[in-house]
């Protein structure tokens, strides 16, 4: 009885045993995911951003002048196509749903691989796109859980040339109807997060070695803007010399002849395609007034912009 009684005891886990099972479970994840770590570089919105790695991948090298990166509101709010044909500047619309900072430089140190920018416009809005700590601080130190998928998810199939040049445009028309005076609604400093603050310090950084010049433009967006972010934007463009555009306020508004009631696509959030007309043409001529880009127009082997642009049913 005493024999068969100590059998069937449960063996009983010292704290000491219990951290050392911990410790090296700890290690054996961390081996495992050292295949995964050399893919943190394709970002933490890796399928969004590794399909537009590759269309970006089969424009001609050296032949992108501008490029725009940032969220969805920037994706929306900024025609290449348009700024060729006004102006013969080329561009390149990098802006993904979702993209934050981060995001951002991923796009910038892949796209600085085929071409040489002159100017980069960065979305302000993306630098209140949070990621959350505990997913990022998982995605860092082990790739394994959160980059499990990325072999099949990206890496089937090639990409394909996208004619509007990364540009997300919609002819859709659903108005905003709340107050113009939505700028107010948070009229004190809106702090940037501490993650998103290092990456764009790192992206001014990258500019400056590459002889780019930043910009930071906000996109007309009743829903998400706000003058507490416009403060924290503008303070930290004049501390670090970076120009900033903020299509929000409303003398910018009356400029451009913006229009709530047709300029886009889903009651204010973003810019439908008449919206980024607008936009597009009115940051064409800035950069015009730079006088630092080329105009490419009379330049044979850019004819293919121009055919795109005339093709394309955005603008008819």
């Amino acid at each position: 009885m005493t024999k068969a009684k100590g059998i069937m005891q449960k063996k009983h886990w010292t704290w000491k045993e219990v951290r050392k099972a911990a410790i090296i479970f700890f290690l054996v994840l961390c081996v495992v995911s050292i295949p995964f770590y050399f893919i943190r570089d394709n970002g933490y919105n890796y399928v969004r951003i590794s399909t537009k790695k590759k269309t970006v991948a089969l424009e001609t090298q050296d032949s992108i002048d501008t490029v725009f990166v940032g969220d969805s509101e920037t994706w929306a709010a900024f025609g290449p196509l348009q700024i060729y044909h006004e102006h013969g500047f080329t561009s390149y619309n990098l802006a993904t749903a979702g993209q934050w900072a981060g995001d951002s430089l991923v796009m910038i140190n892949d796209v600085l691989k085929t071409q040489n920018p002159k100017v980069l416009v960065l979305g302000a809005n993306t630098m209140y796109e949070n990621v959350p700590d505990k997913l990022y601080a998982l995605s860092e130190y082990l790739p394994l859980f959160f980059y499990h998928e990325f072999y099949f998810s990206t890496t089937l199939g090639k990409g394909k040339r996208d004619k509007n040049k990364g540009a997300n445009l919609i002819k859709s028309v659903k108005p905003y109807e709340g107050s113009e005076d939505y700028m107010s609604r948070q009229t004190e400093a809106q702090a940037i997060g501490p993650n998103n603050l290092q990456m764009l310090q790192i992206i001014k950084q990258v500019c400056d070695e590459n002889g780019i010049l930043m910009i930071m433009v906000a996109a007309p967006s009743a829903k998400n803007w706000t003058e507490g972010k416009h403060l924290t934007i503008q303070q930290w463009c004049d501390e670090n010399n970076v120009s900033f555009i903020d299509y929000n306020e409303r003398d910018k508004q009356e400029e451009i002849a913006f229009d709530w009631s047709t300029d886009t696509r889903d009651q204010g959030d973003h810019l439908n395609v008449y919206g980024s007309i607008k936009i597009s043409g009115n940051f064409g001529t800035y950069l015009k007034e730079l006088g630092i880009l080329v105009d490419h127009r009379n330049d044979s082997s850019y004819q293919e912009w121009e055919e795109d642009y005339e093709s394309n049913q955005m603008y008819k």
